[in-house]
């Protein structure tokens, strides 16, 4: 039963490798657009692709093995809060729409033969984003 309600708090993710399901995936970021985005398979965030770029760059990958790079997930279409954004030197902002943002930092590290020689939680993470597909990302600090 906690497994259960663990899956519940993630996001449907989809393969876009060059395959049967991957090329079905794609197809549905293509024809729902509003309902996806598309995400690079590497660390640092901010490098999304929404919407009508995402339709393009799609498309643009038809056949491209450069496609399984990414991968199609599940918009999450969270709600706002009007906030200020404060950081060490006071105020930075009015107020403005604002999507709250919790998770946490990890390890995960293995050696060369795959096997695990760390995974563990180290630290919390908190961050404040502005609404949709912004790229602008305002960190706490």
């Amino acid at each position: 039963m906690l497994l259960i309600r663990y899956w519940t708090c993630f996001c449907d993710t989809l393969s876009l490798n060059l395959n049967e399901e991957g090329d079905k995936n794609a197809q549905l970021g293509i024809d729902h657009p509003d309902a996806y985005v598309m995400k690079p398979q590497r660390e640092g965030g901010g490098n999304n692709i929404w919407e009508d770029e995402m339709k393009e760059k799609l498309t643009s990958l038809v056949g491209d093995p450069a496609r399984a790079q990414y991968i199609l997930m599940k918009r999450i279409n969270a709600p706002t809060r009007r906030n200020k954004i404060v950081g060490r030197s006071g105020v930075m902002s009015d107020e403005i729409d604002t999507v709250s943002e919790f998770g946490c930092f990890s390890v995960y590290c293995t050696d060369e033969n795959g096997s695990l020689r760390e995974n563990k939680v180290v630290g919390p993470s908190s961050e404040q984003n502005l609404p949709k597909k912004t790229k602008e990302v305002l960190v706490s600090e």
